[in-house]
């Protein structure tokens, strides 16, 4: 299967507008709470649980509009329902991962996230 070139995706397009909506908000967001947490508690930096949570999805939404703008390199993902399911398995894996690290950082001496998983 030769490889095709990437597409040219435009600012005013809608996957990748949707995109750099989502990094914006995520940004401004994430910088505010940020703020919001050194001004309050500087001790306990709660907001940087929020920068990787948020940070899963903007990687995946990142992903797939990647895998949309290259779409001869990845012929594995070129079924829709199969793009889809290796999107929601990452994000799956890595919400469980980043939570046992904030189970065992939080929390050591309870293990909450045999809830979870």
């Amino acid at each position: 299967m030769p490889i095709s070139d990437p597409i040219r995706l435009r600012y005013d397009e809608r996957p990748l507008r949707g995109f750099l909506i989502h990094l914006g908000v995520y940004v401004l967001v994430v910088l505010g709470l940020i703020a919001f947490n050194l001004v309050n508690n500087p001790t306990k930096l709660w907001s940087l649980w929020v920068l990787a949570g948020w940070g899963i999805g903007i990687a995946a939404h990142g992903g797939v509009i990647w895998m949309k703008a290259h779409p001869g390199q990845h012929h594995w993902f070129a079924e829709k329902r199969t793009c889809g399911f290796a999107v929601h398995a990452f994000v799956y894996v890595a919400v469980i991962l980043l939570l046992f690290v904030v189970d065992l950082v939080a929390s050591p001496s309870t293990w909450w996230i045999y809830w979870v998983v």
